[in-house]
C-alpha cells in the first residue's frame, strides 16, 4: 500500500508553501493528488515524477549543451567553427541575461548604480548610453536598506516610479534561494532580480 502524505509534507519537498500548493491545485498546475472526503493527500512517487519532469538545467549549462560541440580542452580552430547564439541583453551591450556581478569597494554607490539599472529596465529607460528594448518586471532584495533609505534614493534622483519596480528589504536566510524561486513561480512578470547585500 503507497503512504500518502499530507498537504504540508508535500510541500515541503517541493520546497514551496502549503498555500502555493494550493494555488496551484486550483490552477491545475501541480503534481496530481487524492481527495479523500475533504482531505487531500499526495502520493510521494508522484512528487519526485514532478519535480524531474520539472527539472530544467541552468541558463549556462543549456547553452553549453545547445552550442558547444566540444570536447572539454579544444583549440583555437574548434572552438572559431562553433556557431553560437546571439547574446540576449537586458540592458542593450551593458547587462546580458544570466548572472552578473556588481562588485567593488565599499562607500562608492553599488547599491545606487544597481537601483538605477532596475529602473531602467523597469521603464525601458536609457542608461549610462545604453538602451533598453523593454520594459521588464525587476525585483530589487535590498537587504541593507530599509523603505525610507529608498525612498530618499528614488526621490532624490528624481527616479520614474513605475509598477515594474518591486522591493523587498527582508528576506528569509533559511531557504532563500528556494523562497526566491518559488516567487518568481508565482510571478513570472519578474525578469530581473537584483540581490543587494
Amino acid at each position: 500500500m503507497t503512504h500518502l502524505i499530507n498537504e504540508v509534507e508535500a510541500a515541503e519537498r517541493l520546497c514551496l508553501t502549503p498555500s502555493t500548493l494550493r494555488k496551484w491545485r486550483y490552477l491545475r498546475k501541480g503534481p496530481g493528488f487524492v481527495k479523500i472526503g475533504t482531505a487531500v493527500r499526495y502520493d510521494p512517487g508522484t512528487i519526485r515524477a514532478f519535480i524531474e519532469k520539472n527539472t530544467q538545467l541552468s541558463i549556462e549549462d543549456a547553452k553549453l549543451m545547445d552550442n558547444l560541440k566540444l570536447n572539454p580542452v579544444f583549440n583555437a580552430e574548434e572552438l572559431m567553427n562553433q556557431e553560437f547564439k546571439p547574446t540576449q541583453w537586458l540592458i542593450d551591450n551593458l547587462l546580458p541575461e544570466g548572472l552578473t556581478v556588481l562588485s567593488g569597494a565599499p562607500k562608492i554607490g553599488k547599491s545606487f548604480l544597481s537601483l538605477e539599472l532596475a529602473v531602467a529596465v523597469a521603464t525601458q529607460g536609457p542608461i549610462l548610453g545604453h538602451c533598453v528594448s523593454k520594459a521588464r518586471g525587476v525585483l530589487i532584495l535590498a537587504l541593507e536598506d530599509g523603505p525610507s533609505r529608498l525612498f530618499n534614493r528614488m526621490q532624490s534622483a528624481k527616479f520614474t516610479i513605475t509598477e515594474k519596480l518591486y522591493f523587498a528589504v527582508d528576506w528569509p536566510a533559511k531557504n532563500g534561494p528556494d523562497r526566491l524561486r518559488e516567487y518568481l513561480l508565482a510571478d513570472p512578470e519578474i525578469d530581473l532580480v537584483i540581490i543587494d547585500t
